[in-house]
C-alpha cells in the first residue's frame, strides 16, 4: 500500500508476521521521510535505540492510551511540517503554506511576487535566469514579452522584504544575497 499511495503518517508495529518492523523502517527511509512511530510491546532501551537509529520519529510502548497516541501523532506532524518553514534572516518562508513573515508579521505578496521569490529559496542562494524566472512564473515562449513585468515585480519584492535581499547579477539574473548586511 505504501508504494501506491502517499501518506501522512506510519504507525508501524515491530513484530510483523511475514517480516520485522525494522527492516520495513529501514526500507521506509531509504526511499522516503514520512513520519514514522514505533508501535510496540518491546520496551527494552536496545529495541527502542535501534528504531532510533534507523531514524523512527517517535517510539510509544504497548500498552498506551489512545490520548496519548493522538498527542505524539500531532506532534510529529507538526514537527515534520515546520520543516518546509525556511528563515531567512528576518524572513519566515512557508513553502507548504506560500506565505512570508518578516519580524512576525505575515506579508501580502502577489502570487507572482511569492513564485519569484519562492524560485529563489529553493535555488539557495544561486543565480536564477532572468529566463527561468519568467519561465517559472509566466510559462512564457518569449521571454522578451515578460522582461519588463519582471523588474516590476522585482521592485516590489524588494521594497516588501527588503531592498538589498535581492540581487541583481549583470546580464544574468537574480539571486538572494546570503550576506544580510550586503
Amino acid at each position: 500500500m505504501y508504494t501506491q499511495q502517499e501518506f501522512d503518517i506510519v504507525l508501524l508495529d515491530i513484530m510483523l508476521p511475514d517480516m520485522s518492523g525494522f527492516e520495513v523502517l529501514r526500507t521506509l527511509r531509504t526511499s522516503s521521510d514520512v513520519a514514522i512511530i514505533m508501535l510496540t510491546a518491546k520496551w527494552e532501551i536496545e529495541d527502542k535505540e535501534q528504531g532510533f537509529l534507523w531514524w523512527a520519529d517517535d517510539y510509544l510502548v504497548k500498552p498506551f492510551e489512545l490520548r496519548e497516541l493522538w498527542l505524539r501523532i500531532q506532534s510529529v506532524l507538526q514537527r515534520k511540517n515546520t520543516s518546509d518553514i525556511i528563515h531567512v534572516w528576518d524572513l519566515f518562508i512557508n513553502m507548504q503554506a506560500n506565505t512570508v513573515s518578516k519580524n512576525y508579521v505575515t506579508l501580502s505578496l502577489s502570487q507572482t511576487e511569492w513564485l519569484i521569490l519562492s524560485l529563489l529559496v529553493i535555488e539557495q542562494w544561486q543565480a536564477v535566469s532572468r529566463a527561468s524566472l519568467i519561465d517559472h512564473v509566466w510559462w512564457a515562449e518569449d521571454m522578451y514579452s515578460h522582461s519588463r513585468s519582471l523588474d516590476v515585480h522585482i521592485a516590489r519584492l524588494r521594497q516588501k522584504i527588503w531592498k538589498t535581499y535581492i540581487q541583481t547579477v549583470t546580464w544574468f539574473g537574480y539571486r538572494l544575497e546570503t550576506n544580510k548586511n550586503a
